[in-house]
């Protein structure tokens, strides 16, 4: 979710982007945005303040443009001293923002401001990528060397592309890489803008120019979790799954408590216990170690994200199912329900539904319940659809069947209005 990703952000990259990370971290103490966090004035104060004394740093190297910054810190700041009765403070504060506006009235301060709207758009969801592009190019015309804002743009070209799916595919991804390629330039040692870069280059089949960036990421940066993390999924990508099973266990010395390490990691050996089982290489008596070490990371996972890692505990269910325990995968999918996020709650009734259609047969109307339940988390998802898809499929059984039930009739009605 929205909270993980920036928090993850604030750990692996403290020096990119400082000022609008703890102030988008404040920002979602008072949003609706993330339904798992309760709103809390306060902690939002504390990461407010962060970002103010991270903008103070700014602004001693660059006198006009982090102001822009600073007024709406201040602004959301003031928003949140007002819910809890301050108001001299808020008086104050409101003073500082006419004379910052007086004193600071200029294209750079707006530049600024613009960048903050982008991070925030890009950041909390994808709804609204086409106006965080147009807000990055203005603001890139001031600053246009300004490499945390390149990349901040590049990544919202990435997401943009993979949630929409858009005809331009090819073009976007092409701008994109000149993007990375133009931080290079600017600062050789910037090792996101050189992995990110290096992903492009694996995607497309340059290899070799893949393998020159990741080197010099890890010449800059090896110490760094996220540069390692990137690697090995670079090599799992590649279906290179013992390369990419070093690379996760050079991640886990540098952060040896991460769920996402040990759920790439189960997940790798389960593709791996797959791989065995198509070409009949498991012994019919028990399954191989490759399916218990992914049980036992999948494990890991859960453990260190409280039970609340909706892919984790899927995973973990299914790789029950292959063990043969159907009693311990239907207590872990039940366990998924209950997860905060829409999208990943329908997943979840999904997988849970299916799995009682494959084993628990006779229990056909709880299978449509959960699918039904999958749809009414989220209907716009992949998942949401297709359990749309899957209800109709049973429901038209029963009609045929029964050849006649007003109640189903309706309640496929009111599915094909959704998909």
């Amino acid at each position: 979710n929205v909270t993980d990703y920036i928090d993850n952000h604030i750990r692996d990259n403290p020096e990119q982007s400082p000022v609008l990370s703890k102030s988008l971290k404040g920002y979602l103490y008072m949003s609706s945005l993330n339904s798992s966090m309760e709103k809390n004035p306060k902690e939002a104060l504390d990461w407010f303040q962060k970002a103010l004394e991270e903008n103070a740093k700014e602004m001693e190297d660059i006198k006009d443009g982090p102001v822009g910054d600073r007024m709406i810190i201040l602004a959301n700041k003031a928003r949140t001293l007002l819910l809890l009765g301050e108001n001299t403070e808020v008086e104050e504060i409101i003073d500082e923002l006419i004379q910052l506006k007086k004193d600071h009235d200029s294209a750079k301060v707006k530049a600024y401001q613009q960048a903050h709207q982008a991070f925030a758009m890009h950041w909390f969801g994808p709804m609204k990528n086409k106006d965080a592009k147009s807000l990055f190019v203005d603001a890139l015309k001031e600053f246009p060397e300004k490499e945390s804002w390149l990349f901040g743009y590049a990544r919202l070209i990435d997401k943009g592309r993979n949630f929409s799916r858009s005809r331009n595919m090819k073009q976007e991804a092409s701008h994109e890489e000149k993007l990375y390629r133009q931080i290079i330039t600017i600062n050789p040692k910037n090792t996101l803008a050189r992995v990110y870069l290096a992903r492009k280059l694996a995607e497309k089949g340059s290899d070799w120019e893949a393998k020159h960036h990741f080197e010099k990421a890890m010449q800059y940066g090896e110490d760094k979790l996220i540069v390692v993390q990137r690697i090995a999924e670079n090599y799992k990508w590649k279906n290179k799954l013992d390369e990419a099973l070093e690379w996760f266990e050079k991640a886990l010395k540098l952060e040896p408590d991460s769920a996402f390490v040990h759920l790439q990691m189960g997940s790798i050996y389960k593709t791996k216990y797959e791989n065995a089982k198509k070409v009949g290489e498991l012994s019919p008596e028990s399954p191989n170690e490759n399916l218990k070490n992914a049980i036992k990371y999948f494990e890991l996972a859960m453990k260190e994200s409280s039970g609340n890692n909706p892919r984790a505990l899927s995973e973990a269910a299914s790789a029950y199912v292959e063990m043969g325990d159907k009693i311990k995968a239907k207590e872990i999918y039940q366990k998924a329900l209950n997860t905060a996020d829409d999208e990943d709650r329908s997943a979840a009734h999904f997988q849970y539904a299916e799995f009682l259609d494959n084993h628990y047969k006779e229990d056909s109307k709880k299978v449509i319940e959960h699918y039904k339940k999958a749809l009414s988390a989220n209907s716009c998802c992949y998942k949401g659809k297709e359990a749309g898809k899957r209800v109709l499929q049973k429901m038209s059984e029963e009609l045929s069947v029964k050849q006649s039930n007003t109640k189903a009739l309706k309640t496929m009605a009111s599915i094909c209005a959704k998909i």
